[in-house]
């Protein structure tokens, strides 16, 4: 019988990796297997592990059939791996409390929370706090929905999806003026509270900041297949009257496993127009991806335009590995932006050398617009001379997210860059 399980495991490996694999999962996750299918694995099962059941039942070795342990129930496989009394306060706690603690070690990297370096290693706090979640460890919770346990293992309360309830309209009105688009996350739900408002979007895996981190840089046969995608969700904003101001790799998560469609996560910091003309007045932007209007101009600006600069930094970005604006000081890197001079290297393709420099250019009338961007050549057949390289000694890489926040609140008070 153990030729048996060997057998059904190697059928399903196949499946997985000929068919369809979103759909295989959900197959298998469904529990849409046919009563032969099923009955036949438990079958394998029951003969590789002996059970009271068996020995009454099919050898006739014992006239017992109950657990041994608990002396209650019929001593079966489902008995044995999920319901037995004796087990569930030893063995059974042992390996929910493992896998709790696998499952909050993750959580911790997600939302850049202290953590071990290994899972099992990793020691969950009752409470952990940051800028973007709260993360509570086997915390009683009060809500005024009826649970069966109001004592979860995991607790987690994003921040930046929490609004108080007098002000969050003003988060959702871009939402209710742009149409749904393959590339922006939808607005999933909405619950209001007499205080607070709790926003719902869809789910997203891990972001192009992470992405870019780990890769160092993107080929950019890839690098064209995601840029396209952040390219049509800008577009699409700007068509319909919305500039979003703080454009950045963060911003872009993906939306499958294979890491090949891109969704901009939300709305947030995004200005709605209220006609053709797209000048702003307040500064909003991350330091490494802001436009140098932003930083010299005592006027309005183009809104437009300053996402466009920002989209110009993420492709740089993506295609070689670091900013193309470094300064180890705010003011430093502020200066080299004002000035607007970069290098761009020549392994890139000349399409994509190109690209970038239609992008950063120092007059925002001198940019592509969105629209226009996605008719450039580079998007319809990128180079093949963007082989992923190290970084070289002096560059400044894509930091850690939590530098970048320290280092955004430096520049917050030593600039003024944000309103």
């Amino acid at each position: 019988m153990k030729l048996i399980i060997i057998i059904i495991i190697i059928i399903i490996i196949i499946i997985i990796i000929i068919a369809d694999k979103e759909k295989t999962w959900l197959w298998l996750t469904n529990g849409t297997l046919k009563k032969e299918t099923e009955g036949l694995i438990l079958a394998a099962q029951e003969q590789d592990i002996r059970t009271k059941a068996i020995e009454a039942k099919i050898e006739k070795s014992a006239d017992d059939p109950k657990c041994r342990l608990c002396k209650e129930t019929k001593e079966t496989i489902d008995h044995i791996l999920s319901c037995c009394k004796k087990i569930a306060q030893t063995d059974y706690k042992q390996r929910h409390n493992y896998v709790a603690q696998m499952i909050h070690w993750n959580l911790c990297l997600k939302y850049h929370l202290p953590a071990a370096k290994n899972w099992w290693d990793h020691k969950p706090a009752k409470v952990l706090e940051n800028e973007h979640a709260k993360i509570l460890w086997d915390f009683r919770i009060q809500t005024d929905k009826v649970l069966e346990h109001n004592t979860p293992d995991i607790t987690v309360v994003e921040k930046k999806k929490v609004y108080p309830s007098k002000s969050y309209r003003e988060v959702m009105a871009p939402y209710g003026i742009l149409p749904p688009h393959p590339n922006i996350a939808r607005l999933a739900e909405v619950i209001v509270g007499e205080e607070s408002a709790y926003l719902f979007f869809q789910a997203g895996r891990d972001d192009m900041h992470n992405y870019v981190r780990r890769c160092k840089r993107i080929p950019e046969d890839e690098g064209a297949a995601l840029f396209r995608q952040m390219v049509e969700a800008v577009s699409h904003c700007h068509q319909h009257g919305i500039v979003l101001r703080d454009l950045k790799l963060r911003k872009f998560v993906f939306a499958n496993r294979e890491r090949s469609k891109l969704l901009l996560e939300n709305l947030e910091d995004s200005y709605v127009l209220n006609g053709p003309d797209d000048s702003l007045e307040d500064k909003h932007g991350c330091p490494a991806y802001v436009g140098p209007e932003i930083l010299t101009s005592r006027g309005s600006y183009s809104g437009k335009a300053a996402d466009v600069w920002s989209l110009g930094v993420a492709l740089y970005t993506l295609l070689v590995g670091c900013y193309p604006f470094q300064g180890t000081k705010p003011a430093s890197l502020f200066g080299k932006i004002r000035r607007g001079h970069f290098a761009v290297p020549e392994d890139l393709s000349p399409k994509a050398r190109c690209l970038i420099r239609c992008l950063l250019r120092k007059n925002p009338a001198e940019r592509l617009t969105a629209k226009e961007i996605l008719l450039h050549p580079w998007l319809a057949t990128a180079g093949t001379s963007g082989s992923s390289r190290s970084s070289a000694g002096g560059e400044q890489m894509v930091p850690e997210i939590g530098f970048v926040q320290r280092a955004e609140a430096k520049e917050e008070v030593e600039e003024g860059l944000y309103s």
